[in-house]
């Protein structure tokens, strides 16, 4: 037991995770990826993750585009830019902020854009994805980002999404995350090694939950 409370508070706690990307944004000289930590903190404060059975008390939203942060980092994807944008990832979706706005510099408020859902009226859900995944075909850092922040929420998945939203996310993810993650390897040799490792944490939970839900999957 001793040893998952250490795993909780190496996941969850938003202060280590703060702390840990505020040093390593020092040390590599990260300016953007260093405004990025404390602006994303203050835009999602207040905001929380939705409840799973690894965590009793509600957990601070900041520390999911901070997990986005530290795995890029651990996947060597390591420039400003890409740090910078996992931790801002979710800002203009989430907390109101126009694209256009964000106090930083034109590439990362263009990846940050193609990570933010079209919010055009009349659209269907499927019209949407189609639109909205379109847009990163061909930016690596966008498509990795994505992948990145579909491994993070397939991870808890199961135990804060019902079993209809499991399907849907499931099929989501089969039919347009993981062939944008497969065009990495022709389009995008170099980060291969990260889309494969991106990708094996995904298919690795996905077909999990796919087995233990075997009898009533669509």
């Amino acid at each position: 037991m001793k040893e998952l409370t250490g795993l909780r508070e190496e996941i969850f706690e938003e202060g280590k995770l703060y702390a840990w990307l505020k040093s390593y944004c020092e040390e590599h000289t990260l300016p953007q990826a260093q405004r990025a930590l404390i602006y994303a903190r203050k835009m999602h404060k207040g905001q929380t993750r939705k409840m799973d059975r690894f965590c009793s008390e509600q957990v601070p939203y900041i520390v999911h585009p901070m997990t986005l942060a530290k795995a890029a980092i651990a996947l060597g994807l390591s420039d400003d830019v890409t740090v910078s944008c996992a931790l801002l990832h979710d800002v203009c979706e989430d907390c109101g902020v126009d694209v256009s706005l964000l106090p930083f510099d034109d590439d990362i408020r263009r990846i940050v854009g193609m990570l933010t859902r079209p919010t055009e009226p009349g659209l269907t859900v499927q019209e949407r994805n189609i639109l909205y995944y379109k847009g990163m075909e061909n930016n690596p850092t966008a498509i990795l980002i994505k992948g990145l922040d579909r491994a993070h929420n397939v991870s808890t998945m199961a135990y804060s999404f019902n079993e209809e939203r499991i399907v849907e996310y499931i099929e989501e993810t089969e039919e347009f995350v993981l062939p944008l993650l497969d065009s990495i390897d022709s389009g995008f040799p170099q980060f291969s090694p990260a889309a494969f490792a991106i990708r094996y944490h995904i298919l690795s939970v996905t077909e999990t939950v796919k087995f233990c839900m075997e009898g009533m999957w669509l």
